[in-house]
């Protein structure tokens, strides 16, 4: 897929230009002459606009660079970090959301994969990314939404996609990690994450002594067959004893684990430990093996569960490591989902901490060196595990304003939505609380200052407040705001739901700072 010169050195944005890294997982191609071919995975880099990628690009390009049968479609996901999940593209608001999330990094990685429209189930793929914003489901004649303007979205909430995108695909093929994957932190019921395709039954050319897998070299696609053997363990099935150290866990033949999820962990925490890297991983719910990343290095592991189909024992692990450690370059072992185990309780107990306090502890306690973008979104991640995520509680919102109505009768709180399709977001609140709007009323002075402030935060916008001054000249707060910008047309709003709240008191004053229109 060729992408045209620019004309001009201003054509393509620099702060608009991301890397895409499109992952295709292998499938298998159905002709329409009824024969079956195995087609590998591979990874395609492009650089794209931001301001100009569309889906139909994206798909026109993937169309472009693969063949795949009549009855068979192309999916592209992307891993949500907010929601620690992996999300199917499937309409243009996903890009908007998606670029923003990535707009630090400038590079995200997606997943390409091909499903049999025939299949009852979808798979879901591994992304490693660390935003899909989900959005309340409200119908439309629920009572909370009576006063809610139907109106268009602002520009800046709804921007229109252009209809073509320059793309700059490259034929260079970058290495990935399968084993960094932050859904293994979130607990057992994730483990569907895991699911890889099943075994293709192809001749292999060696066998692999000493495993009942067989391993065959196809221009680095790597292709093995699980032979039906009986497993013999001299172990009682009707229940194991595990006994695990997290923090030092022991790697070794015959050693159990609770499930593969913890054993996940605890080889990633060994890998942290010792100072190596996994490679040629392969993985689902039922076993794990992989390879010193290190090419001389004659260390590989093997487990997998036992009759009970959840406890995980170590099977083979036949040599040690004879390699150089990593500790002295970037830790790439540690995943924000690591991260974030580790620092969760310490985050609890210090909530003032950041990223780069977390950097620095993690450095300490492990011996390790790690970038500080990793850590800012291990911090974040944990963050969202203690709090709760800020999309989580766009919902909520209706939920604090009944209780607020409910346990304070006579306070006002004003939530303006705006419909755009059959859909609903959030543009701006109100909320005076009845106990400051009578103590206003009864013992402060007849001024009232008005002002907003910039968030900053990840939802920009503005904090608008009244505040008043009483009886010993300290300032009493009367009511506060949230809009997205100073525009006359949110000040009149505010003002006429301030003027709900405290009426028309006589020799009122009224100080208005910083109003730009």
């Amino acid at each position: 897929m060729e992408s045209p010169t620019p004309k001009s050195p201003y054509e393509l944005e620099p702060t608009n230009i991301f890397s895409l890294d499109l992952v295709l997982q292998g499938f298998l191609l159905k002709e329409l002459s009824g024969r079956k071919s195995y087609v590998k995975g591979k990874t395609i880099r492009w650089n794209v606009d931001s301001e100009d990628f569309t889906i139909d690009v994206l798909m026109d390009g993937l169309g472009a660079e693969l063949r795949v049968g009549r009855n068979q479609s192309v999916t592209v996901w992307y891993f949500d970090m907010i929601m620690a999940q992996d999300v199917r593209l499937t309409h243009k608001d996903q890009l908007h959301v998606m670029f923003d999330m990535y707009r630090a990094e400038k590079k995200l990685t997606l997943a390409v994969v091909v499903l049999d429209n025939s299949d009852s189930e979808t798979p879901v793929p591994v992304v490693d990314n660390v935003v899909h914003v989900p959005e309340a489901t409200i119908s439309d004649n629920d009572v909370l939404l009576m006063d809610t303007q139907d109106c268009p979205l602002p520009s800046h909430a709804n921007t229109p996609l252009k209809q073509s995108a320059q793309v700059e695909p490259s034929a260079q093929n970058v290495e990935t990690d399968p084993f960094d994957m932050v859904e293994e932190y979130v607990g057992v019921d994730d483990e569907y994450m895991y699911i890889v395709e099943p075994f293709a039954l192809v001749p292999t050319a060696s066998v692999e002594q000493g495993s009942n897998i067989q391993e065959k070299e196809d221009d680095g696609a790597d292709v093995f067959v699980h032979h039906e053997e009986e497993e013999v363990v001299d172990i009682d099935p009707a229940g194991y004893t595990v006994v695990h150290d997290i923090e030092n866990p022991d790697i070794r033949v015959g050693a159990l684990f609770p499930d593969i999820v913890t054993f996940r962990k605890a080889i990633r925490q060994r890998a942290i430990l010792v100072g190596f890297k996994l490679a040629k991983i392969k993985t689902d719910k039922t076993r794990f093996i992989a390879e010193c990343a290190h090419g001389p290095c004659p260390w590989r592991i093997h487990a997998s569960t036992l009759q009970d189909g959840r406890t995980v024992m170590i099977k083979t692990l036949p040599f040690e490591h004879n390699c150089p450690i990593t500790k002295l370059s970037i830790c790439k072992m540690a995943s924000q989902g690591w991260i974030a185990d580790k620092t969760g309780d310490w985050v609890k107990k210090n909530p003032g901490v950041g990223a780069k306090d977390a950097k620095g502890k993690l450095e300490d306690e492990f011996n390790i060196k790690l970038k500080y973008n990793k850590a800012w979104y291990g911090m974040k991640v944990a963050l969202d595990q203690i709090h709760g995520s800020y999309e989580d509680c766009f919902p909520l919102l209706f939920n604090w304003k009944a209780e607020i109505e409910h346990k304070c009768p006579g306070s006002i709180v004003e939530i303006e939505l705006l419909k755009n399709g059959d859909k609903y977001h959030f543009n701006r609140m109100f909320v005076a609380f009845k106990p400051c709007i009578d103590g206003f009323l009864a013992g402060c002075r007849p001024y009232v200052g008005v002002d907003s402030t910039a968030l900053y935060g990840k939802f920009k916008g503005q904090l608008a407040s009244a505040t008043a001054v009483d009886g010993h000249n300290w300032l009493y707060y009367v009511a506060f705001a949230v809009f997205d910008s100073e525009t006359g047309e949110n000040w009149k709003w505010f003002m006429k739901q301030l003027h709900r709240a405290i009426g028309s008191p006589p020799v009122l004053l009224f100080l208005v700072m910083h109003a730009k229109d």
